[in-house]
């Protein structure tokens, strides 16, 4: 990761409230539960959501994440 892509996904966290994000609890027989982490010095966080929503919070920052990888999804397979 590049420390332009470090200062992007540190402010997306800082936007989106990632340390204050509650756990969706909805689930379906057609989708995937999304699973974010972060660790801090004193400070561990983890939350789910089950197919979020392109609009969403949660996606945006997981959707940055995985762009970050060499995974070569389409669109209408993030899911």
């Amino acid at each position: 990761m590049t420390s332009l892509e470090w200062n992007k996904f540190v402010s997306i966290v800082n936007s989106t409230n990632f340390w204050e994000m509650k756990r969706k609890a909805s689930f379906g027989e057609d989708g995937s539960e999304w699973i974010l982490e972060g660790v801090e010095p004193t400070n561990y966080h983890a939350t789910s959501a089950w197919s979020p929503s392109e609009k969403s919070d949660f996606y945006r920052l997981g959707d940055f994440l995985l762009k970050l990888t060499d995974l070569k999804l389409k669109e209408e397979d993030k899911y």
